[in-house]
């Protein structure tokens, strides 16, 4: 038998009310779980004989008022709600001793904790539970509980005469309840959160709980995401021993792709875009609705048989789900539905006449699916077939393919069909987009590295996609050489892209970086810039921020011929009146006063000062120079030619 001291203290010893009858009808049969807050028991009610479970705070927990008031709110959580895919509460009160008891469903089954530990799951299995986890917060969220600690120890997995994996989220010890459910039981209380105050499980938080900011409904969509991500690959997206370290990450880290992460890479583009948003670190780019999720998950799983089981599951608990306040619709119209209030419009066309052909084209299941689902499913199907074709596209069997059927110059060649030469003889295929649309680019900004190299394979001429790629791979040293390589790739297709100030800075992070990455920078700076390559050398050369090696590679390569025959008339006076002592400057003051930029006031301006040498430092460092007046001149010179700021 268990040391009483293990489960509580001898005062708050579980075993004490196995065997009572409490509350005159829960008859206590087992203990099952416990910690040092409470325990939770295998119970009977004694009337209708069904089996429950009872959750009791332990007696010496009564002086700890936030435990009380945790317990408490659970209760008013659970009270609140009534869904398959939420553990219900039956009833809650004290004993005589004063001890708080919760009275709940009874589950046997296993939590989804302990099902991920075993490894990856099927993607259809995982969407299966997330589907029904989103079910279950979109009925608790209706009345504006926020469940703010949802990870798979908090779901549990049941058995439901002959359907496995019946999802029930538990433990709302932590939800945001709303103030007008709060003051209802306690009139005065203080809310239990308060501002700046990170709730729940460091690697299930969305950013803006991990900062302690304000929470809603979107905080459990990003869990969800979370949940989603590990059921399919069998790890988080983020993970580190350092709390802190922990909170960067999951607030400025994009996650991993997911199809590098799950088991064979065979992810469906649609998915790894829902996972995507789901953890998109802006609230208002997530999902606005675990009700959408749902969608989107529909759209994920196209085959009709599945959907209509889904959705003959479903109706139970969309009819029970409580509303709020705000208007939805109780129920989706059906595509026939819609179709039948379009012929009852007084504005129907003949054209209808075609909708009936589509909608009666359709197979018997999906004409009763939910409209807005159905066409969810299209658009994610839309999407990803213009992905893929444009993959296929790219590749070079399918290049080499289109050449053999290709006409070269109005000819058909040997191997066209005719009937494609027929087809579209009169009506060109429209040309492919080879640019990213505006929308598109800014939301893979948004998102980072796992939208930007799709999005770079899509459209792998585009410079403003590339640059993006660039500046993504270039925030973290460890990117430093995919940077480069983006770098090399960007300044192929567009060679103005040498005078662009990002690509400057970063081929100077890679020259600085590991020798092989600072190979890749040096070549491209000596290959690829032009007259901004010996400019971008000296830049090297001349801040004291740069390290050692490069330093010397950036000199020796400002030596070579080649690449001083690239160097502006500018670049090679500064560079001619470093190399020489400061009265032997004197002789180049004409070339500066006529060529020289501001890199050749840097050697110039310091000869104007007649003091500084000698006894008592008054004596002139650069006699020389006489009365300065060519110096000046030629200063005044340049200063007048500088851009101002």
């Amino acid at each position: 038998m268990d040391d009483p001291r293990q489960l509580g203290g001898t005062n708050g010893d579980p075993r004490r009310l196995l065997g009572q009858v409490i509350s005159g009808r829960y008859r206590i049969d087992e203990v099952v779980g416990g910690g040092g807050m409470g325990a939770v028991y295998r119970a009977e009610n004694v009337t209708t004989r069904g089996r429950v479970a009872i959750k009791v705070l332990h007696p010496e927990m009564l002086g700890n008022a936030e435990a009380v008031a945790r317990f408490e709110r659970e209760a008013v959580a659970l009270g609140r709600v009534v869904h398959p895919n939420i553990a219900a509460a039956r009833d809650v009160g004290r004993l005589d001793d004063g001890s708080c008891f919760l009275v709940l469903d009874y589950l046997e089954g296993e939590d989804l904790r302990a099902l991920v530990n075993r490894g990856a799951l099927p993607q259809e299995r995982a969407l299966r539970i997330a589907r029904q986890i989103a079910l279950g917060l979109d009925a608790v969220h209706a009345i504006g509980i926020v469940h703010r600690d949802l990870k798979p120890e908090n779901v549990m997995l049941v058995r439901d005469d002959a359907t496995a994996d019946v999802v029930k989220v538990l433990d709302f010890g932590i939800a945001k309840v709303p103030a007008a459910h709060e003051a209802g039981r306690h009139p005065g209380r203080a809310p239990l959160t308060q501002a700046g105050v990170a709730y729940g499980t460091p690697e299930y938080m969305a950013p803006e709980q991990a900062l302690g900011g304000n929470v809603d409904a979107r905080a459990d969509l990003y869990a969800l995401g979370v949940i989603l991500y590990e059921m399919l690959a069998g790890r988080r997206p983020f993970d580190a021993a350092d709390r802190g370290e922990l909170t960067r990450l999951v607030t400025t880290t994009a996650p991993p792709p997911l199809a590098a992460m799950v088991p064979g890479g065979d992810v469906a583009p649609a998915l790894e875009a829902l996972v995507l948003r789901l953890l998109h670190k802006e609230a208002s780019a997530r999902f606005q609705s675990a009700r959408d999720v749902v969608a989107a998950i529909d759209g994920t799983t196209p085959a009709a048989p599945a959907r209509a089981a889904m959705r003959h599951a479903d109706q139970s608990t969309l009819a029970a789900r409580p509303m709020p306040a705000v208007a939805r619709p109780v129920s989706m119209p059906t595509i026939a539905a819609r179709r039948a209030s379009l012929v009852s419009s007084p504005r129907a066309t003949a054209g209808d006449g075609q909708l009936d052909q589509m909608i009666a084209a359709l197979p018997a299941p999906l004409r009763d699916v939910p409209a807005r689902a159905l066409l969810s499913w299209l658009g994610l199907l839309g999407i990803t077939a213009v992905v893929l074709f444009a993959v296929a596209v790219r590749s070079p069997k399918t290049l080499d393919a289109l050449e053999d059927v290709a006409p070269v110059d109005g000819a058909a060649t040997p191997g066209a069909r005719a009937g494609v030469a027929a087809t579209t003889a009169d009506a060109p295929a429209p040309a492919l987009a080879t640019t990213a649309s505006a929308p598109e680019l800014a939301s893979a900004r948004l998102i980072g590295l796992v939208a930007l190299g799709p999005l770079a394979q899509r459209f792998p001429s585009d410079p403003a996609v590339l640059e993006a790629l660039m500046l993504a791979h270039a925030a973290d040293k460890a990117g430093y050489a995919a940077a480069v390589g983006v770098a090399r790739r960007l300044l192929e297709v567009s060679p103005k892209a040498a005078a662009d100030e990002d690509v400057r800075r970063v081929l100077i992070l890679g020259a600085n970086g590991s020798p092989d990455v600072a190979a890749q920078a040096f070549d491209l700076i000596a290959t690829r810039l032009g007259s901004a390559g010996p400019d971008l050398l000296f830049e090297l050369v001349t801040t004291p921020a740069t390290a050692k090696y490069p330093k010397e590679r950036a000199a020796k390569q400002l030596d070579d011929p080649a690449v001083r025959a690239l160097a502006s008339p500018a670049l090679l006076v500064a560079l001619e009146l470093r190399a020489v002592l400061p009265c032997a400057r004197k002789l180049l003051l004409a070339r500066a006063r006529d060529a020289g930029d501001a890199r050749s006031l840097a050697y110039l301006k310091p000869l104007v000062a007649t003091t500084g040498c000698g006894f008592f430092r008054r004596g002139d460092c650069y006699d020389c120079f006489g009365n300065r007046a060519e110096l000046k001149e030629a200063i005044a010179a340049i200063e007048a030619r500088r851009t101002p700021l």
